[in-house]
């Protein structure tokens, strides 16, 4: 999907290693990249794993509520504690299709309970609102 495309810049923007997860299987090596498989619905990582967790335009494709829980609860597991999430989602006010949810900057906000995301700013993209939330995970107690 997106991973072989986003991956490489972003280990050249943060001068180190990165690793992109991806449903398919068509990705080419890159330095500093590293490509694993998701499968079955699991981040192949390590608990605690990750310092940053960057998702671009891919919660709004899970339409099922359960499914969308799990997907985060994945991104939970994976990040490590006072690590990043970067959310860039389109947040237009709209009616859901069957095959996208479209949710607003709220939403977004109350389903990461597991840190505070900021809404960091917004842009249009085919005349659709897509917006940027940040924010570090809660440190354990």
């Amino acid at each position: 999907m997106w991973a072989w495309k986003v991956t490489p810049d972003l280990a050249e923007l943060v001068g180190s290693g990165a690793v992109g997860v991806d449903p398919t299987r068509d990705n080419a090596p890159r330095s500093r990249v590293e490509y694993r498989l998701m499968e079955g619905g699991r981040i192949p990582a390590d608990d605690s794993s990750m310092d940053v967790v960057w998702i671009c335009l891919v919660l709004m494709c899970i339409t099922d509520e359960r499914a969308l829980r799990r997907s985060i609860a994945e991104i939970d597991r994976v990040l490590r504690p006072d690590g990043l999430v970067f959310l860039v989602e389109n947040t237009e006010s709209r009616e859901n299709l069957r095959h996208l949810s479209y949710r607003s900057v709220e939403e977004y906000q109350s389903l990461f309970t597991f840190a505070k995301l900021e809404h960091a700013g917004d842009y249009h993209d085919l005349g659709e609102r897509i917006s940027i939330l940040t924010g570090r995970k809660h440190r354990g107690l």
